[in-house]
């Protein structure tokens, strides 16, 4: 037995691209741009990071930092992409 594909609102991808957007501003002017503080690059080892964490976490392994998920690390993950499109887009990687 398949499983139904869900159809996508564009209004919820609109949604939460738009709070993943305030997000990343809001964390890149706390931490004042530390996401290339050893160039743009320094934004991939973050990637490494949280995706070694969906994987921890995906495989069943307890998460002992109970504030971040598998949904906060996932924005974490587009917000790295986000940075890393903009730089490019500005200056090229």
């Amino acid at each position: 037995m398949s499983e139904q594909l869900v159809v996508i609102d564009k209004s919820i991808l609109s949604e939460i691209s738009d709070s993943i957007i305030g997000t990343v501003i809001k964390k890149n002017t706390d931490y004042g741009d530390a996401w290339q503080s050893c160039g743009p690059f320094t934004a991939l080892v973050n990637l490494k990071h949280k995706l070694l964490r969906i994987e921890n976490l995906g495989g069943g392994k307890e998460s002992l930092v109970t504030s971040e998920n598998v949904k906060d690390t996932l924005v974490d993950i587009i917000g790295y992409a986000l940075l890393l499109l903009a730089y490019d887009k500005q200056k090229g990687l």
